[in-house]
């Protein structure tokens, strides 16, 4: 029998150092990477905990005490995203013992996730942003790259009316310059198309005018064989 192309290997049994089964779920629990495991754990009426497993560091478990609803490892660094009340978002460096960055974002952040090694990318009801924590500015959205992504799902329209309610005209010129470019080569290529349709219904037209209805050289017959002979003129009998 051939070999598993994938091979599984155990690296630890989250209850044996100490996590809960309750707290082992979708919510509560994270994998960025290979490298840390992250619960959000709470025992009974005890105050929340964030447990960190380090995966390269023989399964070390580190615990904090936190009030996020929510927590993150980077992939690789010992940094944590934490959200509380789905709109405040603080991201510390453990290594440090200091806080990066802190914001509060005017919609509740249903999805996140990091996408480089610097950044967070959060989704919103209404947007997508990129937030780099050690840039000293805000999350700035991801507009562009969600229209990208949706290019052929949503049409140019609602792109315009979204980009005027919420300011986000100079994210989207970029996205409206490349669909009016598009538009504009496909109404091209329909004009040349129906230019060439009616040169064609109109040679066809010419040749069916000089075409006889029945056939070039022939008579038309108004009585064969065995047909009543033709009226005799008037007042003849």
């Amino acid at each position: 029998m051939a070999a598993l192309p994938i091979r599984f290997e155990e690296l630890v049994q989250l209850k044996s150092v100490g996590v809960e089964d309750s707290s082992i779920t979708f919510n509560s629990c994270t994998l960025e990477s290979d490298a840390y495991v992250c619960i959000r754990e709470q025992k009974g009426d005890a105050s929340p905990e964030v447990v960190i497993v380090d995966l390269k560091n023989g399964n070390n478990v580190t615990r904090r005490p936190i009030k996020a609803d929510s927590a993150i490892m980077h992939w690789s660094r010992q940094v944590i995203a934490l959200k509380a009340q789905s709109r405040t978002l603080q991201i510390f460096d453990l290594e440090q013992k200091q806080k990066l960055k802190s914001a509060t974002m005017n919609e509740d952040v249903q999805y996140w996730k990091w996408v480089t090694e610097t950044t967070l990318g959060l989704v919103t009801e209404s947007s997508v942003f990129h937030w780099d924590v050690y840039d000293p500015s805000q999350a700035a959205p991801c507009y562009v790259g969600m229209l990208y992504s949706c290019y052929d799902l949503i049409r140019p329209d609602l792109v315009l009316e979204i980009s005027w309610r919420h300011g986000l005209n100079d994210f989207t010129m970029p996205y409206m310059i490349n669909m009016l470019c598009q538009q504009t080569k496909e109404l091209a290529t329909l004009k040349a198309d129906n230019e060439a349709r009616k040169a064609k219904d109109k040679e066809q037209e010419k040749d069916d005018t000089n075409t006889p209805i029945l056939g070039g050289n022939r008579l038309m017959i108004t009585a064969g064989p065995g047909g009543s002979q033709s009226p005799a003129p008037y007042g003849q009998t």
